[in-house]
């Protein structure tokens, strides 16, 4: 019988390694919380976006993670706009100005309307507030 050779013994330290790594990856995984990644309407999205504006947010049911989706899909949404040349925003302007132009549209829309896409409505408020002067 052959003794095991160093190559043969770290080959199979590696095995049991990456084994070691993956249950631990498996497990990270099923304790993490799950998130609803369907579409969100802007009455859904609302609370969380009013936590981002409020001079002290009150973040009391809204997981931080909500009110960081707000302005991660406004801050999306306008980064989006504006590589496609579609608004022409002021360079100073904050993702809490945006915020907080885009509940003051939603605010203004029929009820009906705040059913619909939070992404597709802050759009719509983005290319409101700052559109591209013709030329």
């Amino acid at each position: 019988m052959c003794a095991p050779t160093r190559r043969t013994a770290r080959h199979t330290m590696l095995i049991v390694l990456r084994g070691i790594t993956f249950i631990a990856a498996i497990i990270a995984v099923s304790n993490a919380r799950a998130y609803d990644w369907t579409e969100k309407s802007a009455n859904a999205m609302m609370p969380a976006c009013r936590a981002i504006i409020q001079s002290s947010p009150n973040l009391t049911g809204k997981a931080p993670f909500e009110v960081a989706n707000c302005a991660g899909l406004v801050e999306g949404v306008a980064f989006g706009l504006l590589w496609s040349g579609s608004i022409c925003p002021d360079p100073r302007v904050t993702t809490e100005q945006i915020v907080r132009m885009v509940i003051q549209y939603i605010d203004k829309q029929q009820p009906v309307r705040a059913r619909q896409s939070f992404k597709y409505l802050a759009a719509e408020a983005i290319k409101k507030a700052f559109p591209c002067e013709s030329k």
